[in-house]
């Protein structure tokens, strides 16, 4: 059997998935216990409204995620994690996704409603 090698020094050509714009040297940054103080308060506030069940591995990190790039999350309290649960193709694209955020963008622009069927969701299960 015969594998094919590319050759060319600038590697393979890249995926028009692969999000060139995330930061290439994320790295875990610990501020606070873990979950920190902000988290804790959110997170009781939270808990207050939510069933038991609800988002299992998320929940059980207890951290309140501020804002997440490529496979870092950071939480309200400045701790950054690097994401390796994977949720919904975060490992194969990561978080924030440009190409995705415009597309979710003009979608919800039009009907955020995910329950009915749209022409949206036809052309994806079609695909």
């Amino acid at each position: 059997m015969k594998v094919a090698v590319n050759d060319s020094p600038a590697g393979p050509p890249a995926s028009p998935l692969v999000n060139s714009s995330q930061p290439k040297d994320q790295r875990v940054a610990l501020r606070t216990a873990i979950p920190g103080p902000v988290s804790r308060e959110l997170r009781a506030r939270e808990d207050a409204h939510m069933a038991p069940g609800i988002q299992g591995y998320a929940v059980m990190a207890g951290i309140v995620v501020e804002e997440a790039r490529g496979s870092a999350v950071t939480d309200v309290d400045g701790n950054t994690f690097l994401d390796f649960i994977g949720g919904i193709a975060v490992n194969a694209l990561g978080h924030s996704h440009p190409r995705f955020v415009a597309t979710i963008q003009r979608q919800v622009a039009q009907a955020s409603v995910g329950s009915f069927t749209s022409r949206g969701r036809v052309d994806l299960v079609e695909r």
